[in-house]
């Protein structure tokens, strides 16, 4: 069995936040417990840099961003398979563009008339502005202008409670692919 040398009560100060997990060292005093401490605030330096930039400072997300998790978070419908939900009972379609945009293209027939901003109110179902058509035991497919309206929408349903919930993308190609309209 390998001992373990003994050093001096040795000065050793750091508090790291990872997550929700917090921890504060002041003393050391064997040679395992030095190199474990060590290891972790490595790893805690590179998630930091990670989150962080050169100059300390939080990085902001970016449009892009937002948009990439919502398209990891929403999953996308081909035109065609929506085209075949039409009519369903359990199913919404929800144009999320605002009105004067839809009054200029139209829309997909029967579909609620949602703007993007608006969309938290029409589905939570404790406020005044809850649209009845909306409720989690539906399939709510989304349309915008091109999908990403859709997508941003349907991350924001996901989040408050909606499980199916499917981009559909842009308005055109619903009308191009003969989808019908109104």
């Amino acid at each position: 069995m390998t001992s373990m040398k003994t050093l001096p009560k040795t000065p050793l100060c750091f508090t790291a936040l990872e997550g929700r997990r917090f921890a504060q060292v002041t003393w050391c005093d064997t040679w395992g417990l030095s190199a474990h401490l060590i290891g972790v605030a490595c790893r805690l330096i590179i998630l930091i840099k990670k989150i962080r930039n050169f100059d300390g400072e939080k990085k902001m997300k970016t449009a892009s961003d937002f948009l990439s998790e919502a398209n990891r978070a929403v999953e996308k419908m081909d035109t065609e398979t929506a085209i075949g939900r039409h009519g369903q009972e359990n199913v919404v379609f929800i144009d999320v563009r605002d009105g004067k945009e839809i009054d200029s293209t139209g829309t997909i027939q029967g579909a609620q008339r949602i703007p993007r901003g608006f969309i938290e109110f029409a589905a939570d179902d404790s406020t005044d502005f809850h649209n009845k058509e909306i409720t989690k035991d539906k399939e709510i497919l989304l349309v915008c202008g091109a999908g990403g309206m859709a997508a941003l929408t349907g991350k924001t349903l996901k989040e408050m409670g909606y499980t199916t919930v499917f981009n559909i993308g842009g308005f055109q190609t619903w009308k191009d692919a003969g989808g019908p309209v109104e």
